[in-house]
Formats: structure tokens, C-alpha cells, sequence
């Protein structure tokens, strides 16, 4: 999702259906308008997000859609100087040296702020995940699926059609979940697994085309 930048705007493309933390303060009508009363409150992105997407070190976007339509996590990809460098020497103790290969910022939806950062170590990929406090909300390596736990591969092999193509294990703050990306029908699919066997989700990614506004209108003048 490449972003291309203009005066007035920044498109970036959104990708991923599946389970975004969102304000419910009411966005600024242009040119002085009011909103009808009685009418629902637009939901915003978080300031956390929309600083990484007006930067110019933004990348491209990901957004994370649940079944009813609410957009539970967002994620802006950046270049290496749009994470603080504290974040580089906890990514150094955590994963160790290696091949930078994503810079990330996300929010949760428990509104969950954090700074992520992949690296390639000994040939495998792997992400640590950091609260804006400094501490560790998870650390993901790749995996063998030959190494699965026997009660993730079970549910791995009811879901109809799932070919897996990677394996991803994450060790948080309260447990471990399995991350398995693959193929449905020639569509991209994770699936999230917790350490017991639980279907967490099943999420289907789809590609999709944002555009952030980078310069709010003023008002008409009267």
C-alpha cells in the first residue's frame, strides 16, 4: 500500500478484513457547518494514528474490520525514523541484532498504543511489540508447523480449505496465541489460534484505498 503524497491529500491503501481503537468525538464539519442534531457521532482515527499517517516517513496503512463493521486495530507502516530510537535498543535486547524488515505503530482495540519493529534473525523473521511505557506487549517468532502444539494443528485442520503458509507464535503479557497465515481459494487468510486450541478469528485480507487528508479547509468567511 504505497502512500503518494499531494498539497491537500495522502492515499494509502488499507489492507486486511478481520477483528482498531477509534475516538467517538465528532470530526470538524467544513466551512462552519453544524451536524443535525440527533445524528450519530463519525468515529476518528486516534491522534497516535493520524501523527504516523501525516508523516512523512509514512509507508502505507492497515486497517482491521470486524464482522458487524467496526474497525477494531489500525496500523501505520513507517520508515526506521519514524520510531523513536528507545524502540531500536529494546528491539536490539528482545530480538537481537538482524535485518531490519518493518517499522509499525498500532492501536488496539483496548486502545492499546504501541511501536513494532521485525527484524530477520538467523534467516527467520521476528517481531517485538512495545507499549509506549517502554514494556513488551508481545514478542512473535516463526515456527515450524511441525511444532505446533497438537490441539492448534486440530483446529488448524477443521478450518475448510486452509492452507497454511506460515506459522507465527506469539508470547505476550498473559499467554501465547498462534498466528497461521495462508490461502482459501486463492485469497490470503490468518488465522489466530490461542495456546489452547481456541479459534480465535479467521480473517480474510482484502486489498482497499484510503485517503487522509493532510490540510483541514477554514471556514467561509461570513
Amino acid at each position: 500500500m504505497t502512500i503518494r503524497r499531494s498539497r491537500f491529500l495522502i492515499a494509502a491503501a488499507a489492507l486486511s478484513l478481520c477483528p482498531f481503537a477509534f475516538a467517538q468525538d465528532p470530526s470538524p464539519v467544513p466551512n462552519g457547518a453544524t451536524e443535525p442534531q440527533g445524528s450519530p457521532a463519525r468515529p476518528k482515527f486516534s491522534k497516535f494514528i493520524m501523527d504516523a499517517l501525516s508523516s512523512p516517513h509514512a509507508l502505507k496503512g492497515k486497517l482491521y474490520v470486524s464482522r458487524d463493521g467496526t474497525v477494531e486495530r489500525s496500523k501505520v507502516y513507517l520508515k526506521r525514523e519514524g520510531l523513536p530510537e528507545w524502540t531500536h535498543e529494546v528491539a536490539d535486547a528482545k530480538l537481537g541484532k538482524g535485518e531490519d524488515l518493518s517499522y509499525e505503530v498500532e492501536v488496539y482495540g483496548d486502545g492499546t498504543e504501541v511501536f513494532e519493529i521485525s527484524r530477520r534473525i538467523d534467516g527467520k523473521p521476528k517481531k517485538v511489540s512495545i507499549r509506549r511505557d517502554r514494556q513488551v506487549r508481545y514478542v512473535e517468532t516463526t515456527v515450524d508447523r511441525t511444532s505446533l502444539p497438537a490441539v492448534v494443528s486440530a483446529t488448524l485442520a477443521k478450518i475448510d480449505g486452509f492452507q497454511p503458509t506460515e506459522c507465527h507464535r506469539r508470547d505476550g503479557e498473559k499467554t501465547a496465541e498462534f498466528h497461521i497465515r495462508g490461502i482459501i481459494a486463492g485469497v490470503p487468510h490468518r488465522a489466530r489460534i490461542g495456546a489452547d486450541g481456541t479459534l480465535q478469528s479467521l480473517d480474510r485480507h482484502l486489498a482497499a484505498e484510503m485517503e487522509v487528508s493532510v490540510i483541514v479547509s477554514e471556514p467561509a468567511a461570513k
